[in-house]
């Protein structure tokens, strides 16, 4: 009896040893099961955020990419800017020479005044700013400096001139109305006349500057198609003309 109850107790103990080993091995399992989820997550997480910062480099380099091409054409468009008030101020010999001989009307005249101060300003604040911002490629090069002051000195000339052509014709007119209003004035028509005959030879008179300006124009040409490429500077110019 006493045997049997032994090997019962033996039997007991290794099915307490074995139940116990089964249960560490299972407890054992479930660590290093945890353990390799919490590394797969962090693995996730991890590439989440190198992706985030992934995408931020990229958007910051697409926005400087954007910032850098509206500075340039920002830049080229300042400098078509240029070319274009010079030819309005050289095109502007031309206008006075025609509104000059209209004997009955100055408004054109006055008006013609105003644009050329206008371009003579606009060129001169466009130019300081060119030359302050992109003095990577001025450099030396002078043809920008030489036509706006060549600008400004023409831009005095015609203003002078065309004053002198308004006074003119006010005159004239004024004259030219007396002459007939007080049954032909002798004296008063051929002072008309000599007031016309006068602004003619007004208008026919060189301006000294006009030349140096055209000369100038040319040579700022050539030096935006050495910048851009023989060809751009047209192409530029015709879309600057059409945004005004």
């Amino acid at each position: 009896m006493s045997y049997i109850l032994l090997g019962f107790e033996i039997i007991i103990i290794l099915f307490i040893f074995y139940a116990k080993k089964k249960i560490e091995q299972g407890v054992k399992r479930e660590t290093s099961y945890e353990s390799e989820k919490g590394k797969n997550i962090a693995t996730k997480e991890d590439i989440e955020a190198i992706t985030e910062k992934i995408e931020t480099v990229k958007n910051e380099i697409s926005y400087e990419k954007q910032r850098n091409h509206e500075f340039v054409k920002e830049r080229e468009k300042r400098l078509l800017n240029i070319l274009f008030y010079a030819e309005a101020v050289a095109n502007a010999v031309n206008r006075l020479y025609v509104y000059g001989h209209n004997t009955n009307n100055t408004k054109r005249v006055y008006d013609l005044i105003d644009d050329i101060a206008k371009n003579a300003l606009l060129i001169r604040h466009t130019s300081s700013v060119c030359i302050a911002a992109y003095s990577d490629i001025m450099k030396d090069n002078k043809s920008m400096t030489k036509l706006v002051d060549d600008i400004q000195l023409l831009c005095a000339e015609l203003q002078t001139k065309a004053n002198n052509v308004a006074n003119n014709i006010t005159m004239f007119k004024h004259l030219f109305e007396k002459a007939q209003q007080e049954n032909y004035d002798k004296d008063a028509f051929k002072n008309a006349i000599l007031i016309g005959m006068s602004n003619n030879k007004l208008l026919d008179t060189p301006l000294q500057y006009k030349d140096a300006v055209n000369e100038d124009i040319n040579q700022y040409v050539l030096w935006l198609n050495n910048l851009y490429g023989e060809g751009l500077a047209i192409k530029y110019k015709v879309e600057t003309i059409k945004e005004k």
